[in-house]
């Protein structure tokens, strides 16, 4: 909890991990965006939303 990190966020970390890729390989964000929205079955603001928590630096909160 101290982390800032949703237990229920655990589902979406292969999701980040893909929009990562997808970004790294040159595609642009609202296009990566709008690919993970359709495949996870989510909208593209959650998917917005989901990637601005998981790539926040929350280690302040966590004593690190």
């Amino acid at each position: 909890q101290e982390s800032c990190i949703k237990v229920e966020d655990v589902r979406f970390i292969a999701m980040y991990d893909e929009f990562c890729t997808l970004v790294g390989d040159g595609n642009k964000k609202s296009y990566a965006v709008a690919f993970l929205s359709e495949k996870y079955g989510i909208s593209e603001r959650q998917v917005y939303y989901i990637l601005k928590r998981l790539s926040s630096d929350c280690n302040f909160r966590a004593g690190i």
